[in-house]
C-alpha cells in the first residue's frame, strides 16, 4: 500500500462485549481460545512468513528508517499512526 492510497479499513461487529474483545486481544490466555477457520476447516498453525514478530519487525523498519534520516515511514505515516493511537485511546476509555 502506497501512502498516497486510501487506508484499507476492515470493519466487524461481534455479538459481544467491549470488554470480552478487549480481553481477547490484550491477553494471551483469551487469544488461545479464538481459531482462524480458512472455509469451514480451522487452522491449527497459520504461518503469514514472517521472519520475526510484528513489534520486532516494526522496530528494525523504525531503526533502519532513522539510519537512512528519515523522518516517517512511507508505509506508515505519521499521521495515520496517531489517528490509531487516538482510537485505541478511546477504546481503553470504554473500560
Amino acid at each position: 500500500m502506497k501512502a498516497s492510497e486510501a487506508p484499507v479499513v476492515v470493519e466487524e461487529s461481534f455479538d459481544v462485549s467491549l470488554d470480552a474483545v478487549w480481553k481477547a486481544i490484550t491477553e494471551i490466555e483469551e487469544m488461545r481460545k479464538w481459531y482462524l477457520y480458512h472455509l469451514d476447516n480451522r487452522v491449527d498453525h497459520f504461518d503469514d512468513g514472517r521472519k520475526s514478530l510484528g513489534f520486532n519487525f516494526e522496530t528494525i523498519a523504525a531503526n533502519e528508517d532513522i539510519l537512512a534520516g528519515r523522518q516517517q515511514n512511507s508505509m506508515m505515516l505519521w499521521s495515520n499512526t496517531n489517528r490509531f493511537q487516538e482510537h485505541m485511546e478511546r477504546v481503553k476509555e470504554r473500560f
